[in-house]
């Protein structure tokens, strides 16, 4: 009976958190809306009952961006690595983000892709855009674009939009494949759609200087509106500049 109260508790913690926090990121003003501390003591609780689940997870979530709670790299790792290594590809993402993009003197690209490469291998998008990103960029492994378009396809399939963004300028760029202004196109309109502002202006210049499309200047100003409208720097100095030919 008290290991079934013990279970109903943590799950009754794991609702009201998820209820709170979003499944692939956390902000800081998040601290704000819940007490991050009394989660935390009842995950540890949870944990030396032994239900897992992914308190683990949110444990390391919280000590690496709570201000509530003093941040504390190694108990961030601890727990992100308890549930990474038990093969929780939420858990492994999230341990190669924090390898990735510590302060400059720490990070640790081969970590990062050593953890995004797992996550990657279980299905998880945002970890192969990442795993895709390395490989595009030559952190941690040897610069391989056709390795970049590969994880970069696979979460593009997934409807990842930054996936979606980087395939397209693979394929506008020739990047790891023959290059193609109308698979270009293709992919940035996907990513564009889902509201992806650099796609966005992407996709208005093709429409602006027919790439991949017929040139049409109503498509063009379309985009670039759109992308306008969420502060993209470019798309309003391009609006700017593009006026008086508008």
């Amino acid at each position: 009976m008290k290991k079934i109260n013990n279970l109903a508790l943590l799950c009754f913690v794991i609702i009201v958190l998820y209820s709170c926090v979003k499944s692939r990121e956390i902000e800081k003003s998040f601290c704000k809306d819940i007490n991050y501390i009394e989660a935390v003591s009842w995950y540890k609780k949870a944990d030396v009952q032994g239900y897992t689940y992914e308190q683990y997870n949110r444990l390391g979530l919280y000590y690496n961006n709570c201000n509530e709670i003093i941040q504390d790299d190694k108990k961030a790792v601890y727990w992100y690595e308890k549930e990474a290594e038990e093969g929780y590809a939420y858990a492994q993402y999230n341990l190669g983000v924090y390898f990735e993009h510590r302060n400059e003197v720490t990070k640790d690209y081969k970590q990062a892709v050593y953890w995004y490469k797992k996550a990657a291998e279980q299905g998880d998008a945002s970890a192969q855009n990442n795993l895709g990103v390395s490989y595009h960029k030559g952190n941690g492994v040897t610069q391989d674009y056709k390795q970049a378009v590969h994880w970069y396809k696979k979460a593009a399939e997934q409807g990842d939009a930054g996936a979606e963004y980087n395939l397209g300028l693979c394929y506008a760029k020739g990047y790891g494949v023959i290059q193609d202004y109308k698979q270009a196109v293709y992919w940035w309109k996907k990513a564009a759609e889902q509201g992806f502002s650099v796609a966005q202006v992407s996709l208005g210049c093709c429409y602006e200087f027919g790439n991949g499309v017929n040139k049409d200047h109503k498509d063009a100003i379309y985009w670039y509106q759109r992308a306008a409208a969420q502060g993209d720097e470019d798309a309003i100095r391009i609006l700017k500049n593009q006026d008086n030919t508008f």
